[in-house]
Order: structure tokens, then C-alpha cells, then sequence
């Protein structure tokens, strides 16, 4: 069941992105980024036990895809690649 933390952290930070869209645009950007990405390794680590050390949404969402002989929408990869710059944004001074 340790894949409990991970929906569980990736539930806590959609709230966060959800109550910060207003006030903190760049916050609510960082927390849905983590959101997923969280969501994404909880997948990974339920059923392959694992996860890559990664940030890339897109990486991780295509992994899924192999490993599961799924077809991943287009639309799905396009959003996923819009959220991954937000981590390093957020967490990394851009000058």
C-alpha cells in the first residue's frame, strides 16, 4: 500500500493548486505539476513497484503507456508537456 502516499500527497497538492489559482498563479502551476507527477509514480509504484527519477510529465505518462500497452491522447501528452516547466519554474530562480 505504499502507493497510498503518493494519491494521497497527489490529492493534497490538486487542493493547493485549486486554492491558490486566484491569489498565487505560480503556486497553483507548481502544485498541479506535482499533483500529477504524483499521481503518475503512485501508478507506477502499485503496479511495477517503481518509478524513474524524473519530473517530465510527458516521460512519465509515456512509461505508463508501455508498460501498460496503452494509448496515450495526444491532448494528454500536450498538457502534461505545459505543466512539467512549471516545477523547475517554481523551484528555480529564472533570471
Amino acid at each position: 500500500m505504499v502507493e497510498k502516499f503518493w494519491f494521497e500527497k497527489s490529492k493534497e497538492f490538486l487542493e493547493i493548486a485549486r486554492n491558490n489559482k486566484e491569489s498565487h498563479p505560480w503556486l497553483s502551476c507548481f502544485a498541479s505539476q506535482q499533483s500529477v507527477e504524483l499521481a503518475l509514480k503512485g501508478i507506477l509504484v502499485k503496479y511495477k513497484g517503481s518509478y524513474p527519477l524524473t519530473h517530465d510529465l510527458g516521460e512519465l505518462l509515456n512509461l505508463i503507456g508501455k508498460e501498460f500497452s496503452i494509448t496515450i491522447l495526444p491532448e494528454i501528452l500536450k498538457e502534461c508537456d505545459f505543466l512539467t516547466p512549471h516545477y523547475t519554474q517554481a523551484r528555480y530562480s529564472m533570471i
